[in-house]
């Protein structure tokens, strides 16, 4: 298998963690609709004692004529999703990053418990922006000085509806944006249930690395380009990967799962649920990946999930 290697934004280096063909008959979460799709996959770095939840698989569909990107992806799902939680910064010429994700039961739940270490993000030598002091070697207009925290606090509370926190310190409104994505973290024991509750954020420590290709991950490629400017084809698979700078991360990527059995039973048509515990039921699935109305009649074996636990049975 391939290695996941150092790279720099001009190369494109192929990876292949786990030699999986993509197949979308077997996406259960989808957002958007029309005849072109595309499929977006995330891989988190587990926290220690959390087990590793896979990469999840999101589907994204659009009409005939529209150019979305991916960004435009990224946002929709995660809108879409109950299990998805995005923070996004518009950086510059390059449009957006993705600065941290979350993968969990409840992204609304997981965006509540975000927490903004300010004094420790105004003192990092490694920001160049200027919390007080514009910085103006680097284009800086303006600078927020102590409403910092509520700013952050207003972007937080936005994103719990639509599971896309949109950074308040971006170039649009300071002409130079604050990389500060090590110091956004999860108060993951504050979330109901903490071993499921995954977050990854950071720029210095680490980051979401950007991979483009198709349903054969073996050709899965590092982009150069950010996803403000990778316009989506019909088949395009997106695929984001954290790596940690200090190693813990791991060069492969995880098994695909279709179903987010590990963080909850139900897709994005229940994004309206009121809370985590009003998914607890039961649902079948074929073993291909495809969700079924009702209990099968029809002897063979299944996957059923039930809250977050699943298992497979055979009906006679």
């Amino acid at each position: 298998m391939k290695k996941l290697l150092l790279f720099t934004a001009a190369s494109a280096v192929s990876l292949c963690g786990a030699a999986e063909t993509l197949d979308f008959d077997k996406i259960v979460h989808w957002a958007g609709e029309g005849p072109n799709k595309a499929a977006l996959v995330l891989s988190p770095m587990p926290r220690a004692g959390q087990p590793d939840p896979g990469s999840p698989v999101w589907g994204f569909r659009w009409a005939d004529g529209e150019t979305p990107s991916g960004f435009d992806m990224l946002c929709a799902v995660a809108s879409a999703s109950r299990h998805l939680a995005v923070l996004v910064q518009f950086t510059g010429d390059m449009g957006y990053t993705l600065d941290g994700a979350g993968y969990s039961p409840d992204a609304a739940e997981l965006i509540s418990n975000l927490v903004y270490d300010f004094d420790g993000a105004a003192v990092d030598e490694h920001i160049s922006f200027g919390f007080y002091t514009p910085n103006k070697s680097m284009k800086q207009t303006s600078a927020p000085g102590g409403d910092t925290p509520a700013l952050v606090s207003e972007a937080i509370d936005e994103g719990k509806d639509t599971h896309v926190v949109m950074h308040p310190l971006n170039a649009e409104v300071y002409g130079y944006p604050a990389y500060d994505y090590d110091w956004w973290s999860l108060d993951s024991e504050a979330c109901p249930v903490p071993a499921k509750y995954y977050w990854n954020a950071g720029w210095y420590n680490g980051y979401w690395s950007y991979w483009l290709g198709d349903a054969d991950l073996d050709n899965f490629a590092y982009s150069g380009l950010g996803m403000s400017s990778v316009e989506l084809h019909d088949g395009d698979v997106h695929g984001w990967k954290y790596n940690d700078f200090g190693g813990a991360s791991s060069d492969e990527w995880s098994p695909l799962d279709y179903t987010h059995a590990f963080a909850s039973t139900t897709g994005i048509d229940a994004v309206g649920a009121d809370s985590f515990e009003a998914q607890q039921t039961t649902v079948y699935y074929r073993l291909d990946g495809r969700r079924l109305p009702q209990r099968p009649d029809v002897p063979g074996f299944y996957i059923v999930v039930s809250g977050s636990e699943s298992s497979k049975i055979m009906i006679k």
